[in-house]
Formats: structure tokens, C-alpha cells, sequence
């Protein structure tokens, strides 16, 4: 039989299936593969995360990183000239601190060093498989304490994704709990054949119409119910996911996906 062949038992064999199975299941419905990706990020599976990817993109992502890093996407830095230009009244020396710090933030390595934290160079990130790659860029954007990804260690101020970042609280940081915004998955949007955009809004609190609002007696009830309602479906995120050649979906890899680590679904 052919599991022995490769080496397996009847019972190793009948476990693959299973598995096989049990994955092409879930990727059977855009919305289920957002769920699974958040869940396989909470427990920090990755094999399983990267399951859920579509390979294409996975590599793709992982280019266009490697581009955007290498002198491909670097652009003619400021001169001092230009900038005395623009602002005549600044003396030269200011001008020429302002310049060095402008420059030294558009370099690519310094970029690397801040969207890759645990990426040194170019070449390392070359070398890197491209699922690696989509791994260590996730674990950079992950809400954790005291590792090599800790928000202790690691802080966004100086970066260009400051809004990627949740800090966390003291109470957080003292305690087994981390708090993750909940979401709920509406559902998706085909977009032709191929794409599915997989909706989700801000879970929020539920609102019970006897609620004191805030000392603003004069707003009528009805109104505050709607802005209350409008609250929780103020703040959208999207993922895009493409169907494969076997029928099932999987998650483009994109930088817009940098909100996955630091949610949860509400199921």
C-alpha cells in the first residue's frame, strides 16, 4: 500500500487523511479562514497559520519586502541646500542636524531594523524562507511580555507604524491577562471568481436603553441608542482571500494584516 511506501502505518496514514480532511473543511468559506488565522496566531501555531496562506502571495510578500529594503525603494535623500531653501531663516547648522536625522530615518537598514525587529540586514532577510518571513513580521506586531518580541524591549515610538502597536497597560503587564479588542465576523464579499473580501467590525459592549448617558440628559433616547449602536460598527477591517485550484480558500498575505495579532473573534 502506498503509506507504506513513504514509510508510514495504516494509522499515521489514516491521521494525514484526517488532517487533510479536517484543513480543507475549514478553508471550505472565506470567513472561516480569518477565524482560523486568528486563532492559530492566539496559540502561536504557525505551521498551521501559514496552512491558511496563499502561497503565491506569501512569497510575494517577502519580495516586495526585500525591494522596498534594498536600493530599489530608496530615494534621493534631502540636502542641506534644498532644505535652506524651503527655510532660509534656519541657520545652517540646524539645518544640517535636521538633515543628518531626515536621512538616517530613510535609510533602508534603519526601515529593516524597524518593520523586521529581529531582521539585521538585507541579506539576512534575503536568505530568509518566505513563510519565515510573513512569521517574524507577525511576531513583531504580537502584544507579548518578556521575549525577544516584548513591548518592554521593543517600543514604536521611533518607527513609521506607531498605530501598529498596542503598549500595554500596567495592570497587563502585571498580570496573566491580555486584553484583545473582539471582533465579529459579518461574513464576505466576493469580488469575481477568485477573491473574497472577509468583513469585521468592532465587537464593543451591548448598550440597554436604561443606561445613564454620560450626564447629557438631553439627548433623546432613540439618538443615544444609535450612537451607541454606530459605536460598535465605526471601525472596519477587511482581509482579502483568493480561491484556490482544489476550490479552497486562503488568506492573501499583506501589510494590512497587521491587526491579526492583536484581536479576537467573537464566535
Amino acid at each position: 500500500m502506498l503509506v507504506f511506501a513513504i514509510g508510514l502505518s495504516i494509522s499515521e496514514g489514516d491521521d494525514l487523511l484526517t488532517r487533510a480532511t479536517l484543513l480543507r473543511e475549514t478553508m471550505s468559506h472565506p470567513s472561516q479562514i480569518i477565524t482560523d488565522a486568528v486563532a492559530a496566531i492566539d496559540r502561536e501555531d504557525w505551521a498551521a497559520f501559514i496552512d491558511l496562506c496563499d502561497p503565491v502571495s506569501v512569497r510575494r510578500f517577502k519580495n516586495e519586502l526585500v525591494w522596498q529594503f534594498s536600493d530599489n525603494g530608496y530615494s534621493r535623500g534631502v540636502e542641506v541646500e534644498d532644505f535652506l531653501e524651503e527655510m532660509p531663516e534656519i541657520p545652517r547648522e540646524v539645518a544640517e542636524h535636521y538633515v543628518e536625522e531626515m536621512n538616517s530615518k530613510r535609510d533602508p537598514a534603519y526601515r529593516l531594523s524597524i518593520e523586521l525587529s529581529t531582521v539585521s540586514s538585507l541579506a539576512e532577510l534575503q536568505g530568509l524562507e518566505p513563510a519565515e518571513v510573513l512569521v517574524r513580521w507577525l511576531q513583531s506586531r504580537m502584544i507579548r511580555r518578556e521575549d525577544d518580541f516584548s513591548v518592554r524591549k521593543w517600543g514604536p515610538s521611533r518607527g513609521l507604524e506607531v498605530t501598529e502597536i498596542r503598549r500595554l497597560s500596567q495592570e497587563e503587564l502585571d498580570s496573566d491577562f491580555i486584553y484583545k479588542p473582539q471582533y465579529v465576523v459579518l461574513g464576505s464579499v466576493r469580488d469575481g471568481s477568485e477573491f473574497a473580501h472577509v468583513i469585521c467590525r468592532h465587537a464593543g459592549r451591548s448598550y440597554a436603553p436604561d443606561e445613564e448617558d454620560s450626564g447629557d440628559y438631553s439627548t433623546p433616547q432613540d439618538e443615544a441608542a444609535l450612537s451607541h449602536a454606530l459605536e460598535n460598527r465605526s471601525l472596519m477591517l477587511t482581509a482579502l482571500c483568493r480561491r484556490q485550484a482544489d476550490g479552497t480558500w486562503r488568506l492573501i498575505a499583506e501589510r494590512n494584516l497587521f491587526f491579526l495579532p492583536q484581536m479576537s473573534i467573537v464566535t
